[in-house]
């Protein structure tokens, strides 16, 4: 699996208290620990999107929009021209085992849609845990009179997109209480051996 993936930081992470999302902690390593792990484990190149404050090791490929805090469109703008493969993920970063998932979305992706989104149990499109055709994303970006302050829902208006059912456990944490609730589903999930 050829696979690039964008891992959307550089929100204001207001319901978060103003902390940076992607390095709050869940069973003790930071949100993006999480995701950068499991994308070498699929393998994918994992690129972030993020504020120059967060600590990542120098080979991993980051961006930021400018100016900062332009939504997660831009954050997706800003990411796609480091991207090369013919398959591009989306994961929010403050959705740390999402990526346990990709492999799900990218065997649905096929020559009849341009992405597949995650379904969570509750029946919601999760817009910001996707797999798409490089292409169908970038003309999606390129159709925008500008990807600023965009909702994603806009983005993907013009593509034909297919849903995946996925677990609860890959939901995305805005606050502390989504990060308790989350850490409660996710202990099952990564097991011991992750935890130590």
């Amino acid at each position: 699996m050829s696979l690039d993936l964008i891992i959307l930081g550089g929100g204001e992470a207001r319901r978060m208290g103003g902390v940076d999302k992607l390095a709050a902690s869940l069973h003790g390593r930071r949100l993006i620990d999480w995701l950068l792990a499991d994308a070498a484990a699929l393998p994918a190149r994992p690129i972030v999107v993020a504020r120059p404050s967060l600590e990542l090791a120098d080979a991993i490929d980051r961006t930021l929009e400018d100016p900062p805090f332009g939504g997660p469109v831009a954050g997706i703008a800003a990411a796609l021209p480091l991207t090369s493969a013919p398959v591009v993920a989306v994961v929010g970063g403050d959705a740390p085992l999402a990526a346990r998932v990709l492999p799900q979305l990218v065997a649905a992706l096929d020559a009849s849609c341009d992405g597949v989104l995650a379904r969570t149990p509750d029946g919601r499109d999760q817009l910001l845990l996707g797999a798409f055709h490089r292409e169908s994303l970038l003309g999606a970006v390129t159709a925008l009179d500008t990807p600023r302050d965009k909702s994603v829902r806009a983005l993907y208006r013009s593509l034909n997109l297919k849903s995946v059912a996925v677990p609860e456990w890959t939901m995305d944490a805005d606050s502390p209480a989504d990060l308790e609730k989350l850490a409660g589903l996710s202990g099952p999930v990564v097991g011991s051996d992750e935890l130590r």
